[in-house]
């Protein structure tokens, strides 16, 4: 019979390698556990300023579209409606990116550049709608500094 199923060898050796299986599962969820909980405590205040970035992202970037938002901003009758519609699906697709670790940087830094030029923009313009760009430039600059508090402690 040339299919013939081996037999263990002992009994013990089979329970010894399932208790050895269960135990590397278990320290291997206790890893995960313990750099989930390290990066939760040492992330939390990037993490608050992602989501406000995130969250004014998408609602000024939904509102280039269903303009819902008032007063509505006063440059919007000076900027062509190509370039509105454009702007609206840049701040939505930021809204987005800026969760991604690998592209947070580069929103922050493109944004927190282009929030600046648009706030210096309203000021020639006379408008002073300016108190959502200012906050969003200070907040996307604090991501691309990272400065020391917002990275935490180093267990």
């Amino acid at each position: 019979m040339p299919f013939q199923q081996k037999k263990p060898i002992s009994k013990n050796l089979n329970i010894d390698c399932e208790e050895s299986k269960k135990h590397n599962f278990n320290r291997k969820i206790s890893i995960l556990k313990s750099n989930y909980q390290n990066n939760n405590k040492t992330m939390n205040f990037t993490n608050v300023i992602v989501a406000i970035c995130s969250l004014l992202f998408i609602m000024v970037g939904a509102d280039k579209f269903l303009s819902f938002l008032e007063p509505p901003c006063s440059l919007m009758g000076s900027i062509s409606p190509l370039v509105w519609n454009i702007l609206g699906v840049l701040q939505i697709s930021a809204g987005i990116l800026i969760w991604l670790p690998k592209f947070r940087k580069y929103v922050a830094g493109f944004f927190a550049v282009f929030m600046i030029v648009f706030t210096i923009i309203h000021l020639t313009e006379t408008t002073y709608d300016i108190g959502g760009s200012a906050f969003m430039a200070v907040l996307l600059g604090l991501l691309v500094w990272n400065p020391k508090f917002l990275r935490g402690k180093k267990n």
